[in-house]
């Protein structure tokens, strides 16, 4: 059976990736099993991110 998930965003901290300056993030789904990363990530101008893969697929909505 599906489950709904209410989260408020705001009471969400963001975190880092290995204390890198470039990258911030706040993991919406709290890596739950089986269910895809949802997450708020905010990149610094011109990041890339280096080829990797998930066992689950990522959606990325850009906003700006």
């Amino acid at each position: 059976m599906a489950e709904i998930v209410v989260l408020n965003e705001q009471s969400i901290e963001w975190s880092q990736y290995d204390a890198d300056d470039e990258i911030r993030y706040k993991a919406l789904t709290r890596q739950e099993d089986d269910v895809p990363a949802v997450q708020f990530i905010e990149y610094a101008p011109g990041h890339t991110d280096p080829i990797h893969h998930h066992r689950i697929g990522e959606l990325f909505v850009v906003t700006e």
